[in-house]
């Protein structure tokens, strides 16, 4: 089989193997070793259609580490973490903020007023939740993370983890 892709469309498969391989690397480390093949396979993937890069006007983002071995160039590389930097630091802005204003939520209202609140808008919490989320979405936008401090005479949120579980 051939398929037949431009050059652009090939420099995108090239980001996008190099990105998929830099979140099932950590997840194999870390997670789970089944997350192993999927980085051997992404890599494998990778070696392979880096030998086309001439034929895609590619090879000026490649060097050869081992004979025979082509790999992206240290310039190439560094766009593709700053981009995956950026998105590490959108990633922490969205869970933080969200599983911050999701505590403030429970902790503000009874697991009757949850299930109320459920059932009134169906099923859904993410616009109460947000109401909660914003102050903190704020407070990061306006001053990052200097201001976040972890107050150990404040109680556990046991509590607050078994209404989340036991809300519906």
């Amino acid at each position: 089989m051939k398929i037949n892709i431009s050059k652009k469309q090939y420099e995108i498969i090239i980001k996008a193997l190099e990105t998929s391989s830099f979140i099932f690397g950590p997840m194999s480390d870390f997670v789970d070793e089944k997350y192993k093949k999927d980085v051997d396979d992404i890599d494998k993937m990778e070696e392979y259609l880096l030998q086309f890069a001439k034929e895609f006007d590619f090879e000026k983002n490649l060097c050869e580490s081992d004979p025979g071995s082509l790999h992206l160039n240290e310039d190439y590389y560094d766009k593709i973490l700053d981009d995956l930097n950026l998105y590490d630091d959108q990633q922490l802005f969205e869970g933080l903020t969200h599983e911050l204003g999701k505590r403030d939520f429970y902790n503000n209202y009874s697991k009757e007023e949850v299930l109320e609140l459920l059932e009134k808008n169906g099923d859904y919490l993410g616009a109460p939740i947000y109401e909660f989320e914003k102050k903190y979405v704020d407070e990061i936008n306006e001053n990052g993370y200097s201001r976040f401090f972890i107050d150990k005479s404040f109680p556990s949120s046991k509590e607050n983890d078994e209404k989340i579980l036991n809300a519906k």
